[in-house]
């Protein structure tokens, strides 16, 4: 494998040091730090943009694609300069590659949470199919995790938790629910324990009364589900936490702050309130995320 000695001077002058590296080397590395999908994912990314990312036009390029796709950019780049340093022992990739992002704000409207828990849409979409080909109530158990995008003790407090009487922005301790026309409830939880916090969560009005009438549902329903989804679709159950949260930003289909409301990560209590105000404009909104991904009906 050839060794590239990056120098300041190349930095400057000359952007084509990584034209130089093993690409199955990187390729290589990248598996060997990841789960595969993610491995090869950064790496597809990195081979069509790395040319464009350290090329003359990087702005002009880059700010005009997709947010979930300059996302997945900017994360195999990054990669490259962790490879880079690991392979080398040189940060001054590194450091350029961060010196690009800031001069030409690549990472505006890029929250962190979104940097962090986007992945690719196909990835998204295949997996969505799997868990909506699994049967009985096995698959009920795989879809409520899919659909409310809770975790997997948030899905139990929910079903025992007591129902408050009076209006949704009522600030009592029990669940607050508002069922829309659409087929669909709005439910605001507010249960926090140390970091970990449920705000709120949408799901079909079918689920939500199948679940709060199931004379049992605790650890082990769900520990069942998670043995056949890692047999059928190749994932743990936690991951439908992730993958709900694609659907709701994908396209923008949610506000970022909406989206972190129903990923239980906001802090502002008056733009919670301010969101959860109107329950029939974000089941609209959920009706036409899970349409993205042909999820038409509940």
């Amino acid at each position: 494998m050839r060794n590239p000695r990056l120098s300041i001077a190349q930095i400057g002058n000359k952007f084509d040091f990584w034209k130089q590296i093993d690409d199955e080397d990187f390729h290589k590395w990248l598996l060997g730090k990841y789960i595969s999908h993610t491995a090869n994912c950064y790496h597809s990314y990195y081979v069509r943009y790395v040319d464009i990312f350290f090329g003359p036009n990087t702005e002009a390029e880059l700010l005009k694609l997709a947010k979930h796709k300059l996302s997945w950019i900017l994360q195999s780049i990054k990669r490259f300069g962790d490879y880079y340093t690991s392979r080398y022992g040189n940060k001054e990739v590194k450091f350029l590659i961060q010196k690009i992002i800031e001069r030409y704000d690549l990472n505006k409207d890029l929250d962190q949470k979104d940097r962090i828990y986007l992945v690719s849409p196909q990835f998204v979409e295949d997996k969505i199919k799997n868990v909506m080909n699994i049967p009985g109530d096995i698959g009920f158990t795989c879809r409520l995790g899919l659909f409310s995008g809770l975790r997997e003790g948030e899905l139990i407090y929910i079903r025992q938790k007591q129902i408050c009487s009076q209006s949704f922005g009522c600030q009592c301790d029990n669940l607050h629910v508002a069922s829309s026309k659409n087929g669909l409830s709005v439910i605001a939880i507010n249960w926090t324990r140390g970091n970990k916090k449920a705000l709120a969560t949408i799901i079909p009005t079918s689920y939500w009364e199948k679940l709060r009438s199931l004379p049992k549902f605790d650890e082990h329903d769900i520990q069942a589900a998670h043995k056949i989804l890692k047999r059928e679709a190749g994932i743990a159950y936690v991951v439908l936490r992730k993958i709900h949260y694609n659907v709701m930003r994908f396209n923008n289909a949610f506000e970022l702050d909406e989206a972190e409301v129903l990923a239980g990560r906001f802090r502002s209590v008056s733009a919670r309130h301010y969101i959860l105000n109107d329950p029939d404009k974000l089941s609209g909104k959920y009706t036409s995320a899970w349409q993205n991904f042909g999820v038409n009906g509940f």
